[in-house]
């Protein structure tokens, strides 16, 4: 590995602040057009805010982050120029953005289910995957948790139910 936590870092947050690219001739109407440039702006908003998690969370380093993009299909990260590539699927300015968010995402998942202690609560019925899209509900949004770590209503009550059963075996133990 020839580049830093940091220098990928810096790398990956040129690739988020890239222009886009969006056209609005790709559009038949300015609706759609405004409607897909919001979009756009949200994924880089949002690529950015789990980026700066990314940076502060120790347990990632350089490595991680250059295995997290070379196991994707489409965006790669290129040791040699120091510099993240991206493989188009459908349409480079809605899709690179979240390319990059997801990376993220999947690198946040992967350090917290590392380090994480799941055996307390999953005797309370709370699967380390409700724990852990939880513990990011606590953290971030309901939208991105929604959106980047599938988080929905179901594991907050999956959560208050667990840590109130294990309240209550607490309180009976003592």
């Amino acid at each position: 590995m020839k580049h830093t936590k940091d220098q990928i870092v810096t790398a990956l947050r040129a690739f988020i602040n890239q222009r886009s690219g969006i056209d609005a001739r790709d559009y038949g109407d300015r609706q759609s057009f405004a409607s897909e440039a919001a979009s756009i702006k949200r994924a880089g908003e949002e690529a950015r805010e789990l980026l700066r998690l990314v940076e502060t969370c120790s347990g990632i380093t350089a490595e991680h982050i250059a295995a997290g993009a070379s196991s994707r299909e489409r965006l790669t990260f290129d040791d040699e120029r120091g510099r993240f590539d991206y493989t188009t699927g459908q349409y480079f300015p809605t899709e690179y953005r979240a390319a990059a968010a997801r990376l993220c995402a999947s690198l946040l998942w992967a350090e917290y289910r590392e380090r994480a202690d799941f055996s307390e609560l999953e005797a309370y019925d709370a699967s380390p995957g409700s724990q852990i899209r939880q513990h990011f509900r606590e953290m971030l949004s309901p939208g991105m948790a929604g959106r980047w770590f599938d988080w929905d209503a179901r594991d907050t009550r999956i959560m208050r139910a667990a840590r109130e059963k294990l309240s209550r075996a607490n309180k009976g133990a003592a």
